[in-house]
């Protein structure tokens, strides 16, 4: 059987692995956190941080999710951090409950049969009275720590089986199901995203620029950028750019805030080694041509300007043709 396995140098990971890393408490890299790796040397110790080249220095990434870890392993971690996992049928069964007393009816979203989930098809049906924004801004507590198999079940927590997406049962999984029945737009999806959230943020980089409409997104997106607490870092695939931002540098559309062009350009310059340009150039060749072939207005940081300028050219060649 197939399993699940985390590779470092894949995308997304690779582009955003120095920021997950990062401890935003001490600012400085996270910690082992275990003695488990020791073994590979003195650099792996419990207390010592965990940096990119460490993880893949042997040639393959040494962190894996606990399904893959041997038995003994597995066991000596329950020992001594009472470290179990729930099997993905005990959360589906879980949070069916939580639905069944959302909608008044059982089998919403599929049937348990035993161990075996099997989804609906078709279209999420309200009740009466129910819009399916309210069932996307519901709150749910996820009270257990770990690799969160309640919020998104990327595999089976038993067999390490990845689970395909149109069959996935976690509490994002469902909602992001119901957003992507009742609306095409990306606006909506990112409303989704902050409310799940449940805090105030700024979109940043390609979700600015979404946004703001000069950037459709990414089919195969997997990162949302913000600026924000550094709690909305929790959330599997979001990457906090930083906790403050000046006023007069964020836009409000909708009710959506988000960096304005400026701003964004700039962060997407220091953030250039882990982020695919693409949105950007396509943003700034959209500014240009609408401005009435001109930049002015469009500004970005001193140590940025030369860069930008490359940009520019890089835009106007691009698109403009």
């Amino acid at each position: 059987m197939t399993s699940v396995k985390i590779d470092p140098k894949a995308y997304p990971i690779a582009d955003v692995l120095p920021l997950l890393l990062l401890d935003r408490t001490s600012k400085e890299n996270v910690i082992f956190a275990t003695d488990s790796y020791e073994d590979r040397g003195e650099l792996f110790g419990a207390k010592l941080p965990i940096t990119p080249g460490l993880i893949t220095r042997d040639g393959a990434c040494i962190i894996q999710p606990r399904v893959l870890k041997d038995r003994e392993e597995q066991q000596q971690r329950t020992r001594k951090r009472a470290e179990v996992f729930t099997p993905s049928w005990v959360c589906c069964l879980m949070i069916d409950r939580l639905d069944e007393d959302w909608f008044g009816r059982d089998g919403v979203f599929g049937n348990l049969d035993g161990q075996e989930w099997h989804p609906c098809s078709g279209r999420i049906e309200f009740p009466k009275g129910k819009r399916w924004q309210a069932y996307v801004d519901s709150r749910r507590l996820e009270i257990t720590c770990g690799e969160a198999p309640y919020i998104a079940s990327r595999y089976d927590m038993g067999t390490g089986a990845p689970i395909p997406i149109g069959e996935r049962i976690g509490i994002l999984d469902r909602k992001l199901r119901v957003v992507n029945e009742n609306t095409d737009a990306e606006e909506d999806w990112l409303r989704a995203v902050r409310d799940h959230i449940g805090e105030p943020i700024v979109f940043a980089l390609d979700e600015a620029l979404i946004c703001n409409g000069s950037f459709g997104g990414r089919s195969d997106e997997f990162i949302i950028w913000v600026y924000g607490d550094d709690s909305a870092a929790r959330f599997n695939g979001v990457v906090v750019l930083g906790n403050q931002i000046s006023p007069y540098s964020v836009r409000n559309r909708d009710g959506l805030l988000y960096t304005d062009l400026s701003r964004t350009v700039s962060d997407a310059f220091a953030n250039e080694s882990i982020l695919d340009m693409q949105g950007i150039t396509e943003a700034v060749s959209r500014y240009y041509f609408q401005n009435g072939e001109s930049f002015d207005g469009l500004s970005v940081a001193p140590e940025y300007q030369e860069r930008f300028d490359r940009l520019a050219e890089e835009a106007i060649g691009c698109y403009g043709a």
